[in-house]
C-alpha cells in the first residue's frame, strides 16, 4: 500500500490520486503542481486544498458576521459561532473577521493562510 505524501491516508498502490484528499501520489508531480504557490504570494493562487487566500480574505471582509471565510475553508462550527456572536453582539464581532481580512490580504502569506486556516486542527482560528 501506498502512503499519500500530504495527508499521510493508505492508498491502493494502482491509485494516482488519495482517496482521501485527492493530491498526486506522485512526489514529484505533487511538487511541480505546487511548488509555484508561495513563489511571488500571489493572493488569488489557491493551494493544493483549492483553498485561495484573496477569497477568504474578500469574505471575511464583506460577509465576515456570517462567517462565510470560516464555511468556505472548512470551519464549519466556527461559521455558526461567528453567526451567533454577531446576533449576540449586535454586529459589534463583524469588526473581528474585517481586520482578519484585512491582515489575510496585506501581511500573510500563502503558506501563513494554509497553516493557520487551512490545515490547523483548531475549531475557531482566528487570528
Amino acid at each position: 500500500m501506498k502512503q499519500c505524501n500530504r495527508c499521510g491516508a493508505p492508498t491502493n498502490n494502482s491509485a494516482a490520486f488519495c482517496q482521501n484528499c485527492g493530491a498526486p501520489l506522485d512526489a514529484h508531480e505533487y511538487s511541480r503542481n505546487f511548488q509555484n504557490y508561495d513563489a511571488n504570494n500571489p493572493f488569488d493562487s489557491c493551494g493544493p486544498e483549492g483553498k485561495s487566500r484573496g477569497v477568504c480574505a474578500l469574505l471575511a471582509i464583506f460577509l465576515g458576521g456570517l462567517g462565510v471565510q470560516y464555511f468556505y475553508v472548512g470551519k464549519t462550527t466556527a461559521g455558526i459561532l461567528s453567526i451567533i456572536f454577531t446576533l449576540c453582539t449586535c454586529g459589534v464581532w463583524e469588526i473581528i473577521p474585517l481586520i482578519q481580512g484585512i491582515l489575510m490580504l496585506t501581511s500573510m502569506t500563502n503558506q501563513q493562510f494554509r497553516s493557520k486556516f487551512v490545515l490547523n486542527t483548531a475549531t475557531f482560528p482566528v487570528f
